[in-house]
């Protein structure tokens, strides 16, 4: 099926067969499969992917008997090809990383809840997809710390307060919400802000 994903830079050309992406072992899209030989233990400085896209997640495979890291901030020739963070694949182990519109790293599950109540405040740290908040302080900021891009959220307001419209906030026109009890914001991680998705006035 040809290669989805290539190493750049580093000791690609030390393994076996100067070749790391082996299609013969169930390569799938989505997934790089490498194998190496030598017995020793090899770097990369980059991933070329050819599918790159912002969100975009890829499970690497060392089928080999040493491990194998690929470097935080390396020399690929492409800038968007390299890691923000060191990735170490130990022997027949997997790792998980995905593209964050500027260069890969460390692919985190949110490993969000269902539903949760979250007391207000200046800045509110995700806990749930659907979070009902409580208490009458403004919001404005909303972080985004390992949170993958594409994921919702959805907040339901227990009382009056305003969501301000800033850095880490993209809502509907550019204003601030000001949401009375009942009311649902739905926000989506692009990867830098929550934008917007959708509201419910109640």
């Amino acid at each position: 099926m040809g290669s989805f994903a290539t190493p750049s830079s580093g000791s690609a050309a030390a393994w076996s067969g100067k070749s790391v992406v082996d299609a013969t072992n169930n390569e799938r899209l989505g997934q790089v499969i490498l194998n190496n030989n030598l017995g020793a233990a090899h770097s990369f400085d980059g991933l070329t992917h050819t599918f790159q896209q912002q969100g975009g997640v890829v499970d690497i495979l060392n089928r080999g008997a040493s491990p194998v890291t690929f470097n935080a901030n390396g020399t690929a020739a492409d800038a968007k090809d390299r890691f923000a963070t060191a990735i170490t694949v130990p022997p027949g182990g997997k790792a998980r990383a995905y593209y964050n519109g500027t260069q890969w790293e460390p692919y985190i599950d949110t490993g969000l809840a269902k539903f949760a109540t979250v007391a207000s405040a200046a800045t509110i740290v995700p806990t749930a997809e659907t979070m009902e908040i409580s208490g009458t302080t403004g919001i404005t900021a909303i972080t985004g710390t390992n949170i993958v891009p594409g994921q919702l959220i959805r907040l339901i307001f227990l009382a009056s307060l305003t969501v301000t419209n800033g850095a880490s906030l993209m809502l509907a026109g550019a204003a601030n919400f000001s949401a009375t009890a009942d009311d649902v914001l739905e926000l989506v991680w692009n990867g830098t802000k929550w934008r917007e998705a959708g509201r419910a006035i109640n």
